[in-house]
């Protein structure tokens, strides 16, 4: 099965930093699916995660999350941790749209809620590396003619299907996005 999942934060992550550091950004959003071999969905899950911290408004602007939202609607990040876990091992592949991003958001997750490092025990896919040579987005400053920039889930999206990628920066329909897309290239032989 394949496991396409997306999160979102408080910010970014302090790449040079370890994950166990205080400074690290917290998941507040995170949607994740399995999926059989031809796409079809076996199991979901959604949830804001209530991580204790307030969310700055330069970042609600970017996904509408709120600290009240988490506060009031959010589980614990042990729970979603957890339930993240059980998925990745029903999992043979992990996919996701800048999968390193949200795979770096866990491990920090994971130093938080189980005081210990974490690394995904499963190959990754991610459709935002695998799809740039594909989308062709030219960098703003190229220094070449195929200096192509990786692609936006929204340009993606537009590319491969003729239509706009809505709600973009929530958890839900990002992860179904980057499954859309996955499954797209798998039936190609791409993935």
């Amino acid at each position: 099965m394949y496991l396409v999942f997306d999160t979102e934060t408080t910010g970014l992550p302090l790449w040079n930093d370890p994950s166990d550091d205080p400074r690290q950004p917290h998941i507040v959003d995170l949607a994740c699916s399995l999926y059989d071999a031809v796409g079809v969905e076996i199991e979901r899950y959604d949830v804001l995660i209530n991580a204790g911290v307030e969310i700055p408004d330069e970042v609600v602007a970017i996904h509408g999350i709120t600290t009240e939202m988490t506060q009031e609607q959010g589980v614990e990040p042990a729970e979603a941790l957890d339930n993240f876990l059980a998925m990745v091992a029903k999992a043979v592949v992990i996919v996701g749209h800048n999968v390193s991003f949200d795979l770096r958001m866990k491990r920090i997750l994971a130093a938080r809620v189980l005081g210990e490092k974490w690394d995904c025990p499963k190959p990754s896919f991610c459709t935002m590396r695998k799809t740039t040579g594909i989308v062709k987005k030219l960098k703003a400053k190229p220094r070449f003619d195929t200096d192509w920039k990786w692609p936006t889930l929204g340009e993606a999206t537009e590319h491969f299907f003729a239509e706009p990628h809505t709600d973009a920066h929530r958890a839900r329909p990002d992860a179904d996005a980057s499954a859309r897309i996955f499954f797209h290239l798998k039936e190609r032989g791409l993935a």
